[in-house]
């Protein structure tokens, strides 16, 4: 639906999430924020941005939660 609405976002996708540890053993998650995406594209108010963003915040608190 977001190609549909502007083609140039497929440069955005697909969605990265990214994982890594630190020296400390420390272990970070990082993803782009898809609303900050959107307003670049003009998407400011699309459910579909929404709904990708809280996907995404589920994946990396679920990650979170689990490495515990």
């Amino acid at each position: 639906l977001l190609m549909q609405q502007d083609p140039s976002i497929s440069l955005e996708l697909p969605l990265r999430i990214s994982v890594w540890e630190d020296a400390d053993g420390k272990v970070w998650i990082g993803s782009p924020n898809l609303e900050t995406i959107a307003s670049e594209y003009g998407m400011e108010n699309s459910g579909v941005i929404e709904k990708m963003q809280e996907a995404v915040t589920n994946i990396e608190s679920k990650s979170i939660a689990g490495s515990r």
